[in-house]
């Protein structure tokens, strides 16, 4: 086992006021379960239905084939592979074609994130087996290592890495926007965003802050890592976010794993007020 391969998350119940604001595939994807108390002669208590089944659950129970229901959820793509076997269907096959087209369709319409786009130019145009699943840096390095497998610890070097990178990042702060509030819009909705970016890291807001000025300073001392912030609603993970109690463990731990964010292409979004400067943090590193 790589150290990527421990970068996917187990997907857990979440309680429902994260659930509401999950993504409809996220939903899908995730195991809950309910616990029925009868006191007394009381009815019980409602069960919320089950989610529909995503497109690509579809196309797979369509084939005969489901998809596992087993955690961590498998990669779609492995999936794939395992019915082309149980099927015979060569990749070059005439047959394999519109099953493949289909379930690239079926992929797309599932998992449709601002990060799922930017991965899946590459699964339709490269052959990259996307795991919707792992962690976004994860699948960047992959990524990287496949189309531009000189170095992986120097970036920047040829042009096409070089946009491809600013894609990726530009990808990950509008998804961050989209769940947490964008910088520069005031309105009501966005305030609320800034209220559940303030819930997910356990930040205090009993005196319910007004403004996102008030809310900025109650983020300032609060040190994490801006990916797993993303990650954990994105899986649908239980628990809290990892927190740091200086900027220098938080430093380490992030270029450990190769999570930093440039400072220079956080626009536009609220992580850039969760942004630390971490190369001047850890000077023994």
């Amino acid at each position: 086992m790589t150290s990527d391969d421990l970068e996917t998350h187990y997907f857990r119940p979440e309680p429902a006021d994260i659930l509401l604001r999950l993504p409809f595939h996220r939903l899908s994807t995730m195991a809950t379960t309910s616990v029925t108390l009868v006191l007394g002669n009381a009815p019980p208590a409602p069960v919320a239905p089950a989610p529909p089944p995503t497109p690509l659950a579809v196309f797979f129970r369509d084939r005969n084939f489901p998809l596992p229901t087993t955690l961590p959820p498998i990669n779609p793509f492995v999936h794939l592979n395992n019915f082309r076997t149980v099927r015979n269907l060569g990749i070059l096959t005439d047959a394999y074609q519109p099953v493949w087209q289909a379930f690239l369709a079926a992929f797309k319409a599932t998992y449709n994130s601002p990060t799922d786009r930017f991965f899946i130019t590459y699964v339709e145009n490269h052959d990259f087996e996307y795991n919707p699943h792992a962690f976004c840096t994860t699948s960047w390095r992959r990524l990287r290592r496949q189309l531009w497998p000189r170095d992986i610890d120097n970036e920047g070097d040829d042009d096409a890495e070089t946009q491809a990178r600013t894609q990726f990042f530009a990808a990950f702060n509008e998804e961050f926007g989209d769940y947490f509030g964008h910088a520069d819009n005031d309105d009501g909705g966005e305030l609320e965003k800034w209220r559940r970016l303030c819930d997910v890291l356990g930040v205090d807001t009993k005196d319910l802050p007004t403004t996102k000025t008030q809310y900025k300073k109650a983020l300032a001392g609060i040190h994490v890592n801006i990916f797993d912030v993303l990650q954990h609603l994105r899986s649908g993970t239980l628990g809290d976010v990892r927190r740091f109690d200086t900027v220098r463990d938080l430093a380490r731990y992030s270029k450990s794993r190769r999570k930093i964010y440039p400072k220079v292409l956080a626009k536009g979004s609220a992580l850039r007020f969760l942004l630390r400067e971490l190369l001047r943090s850890d000077p023994g590193n």
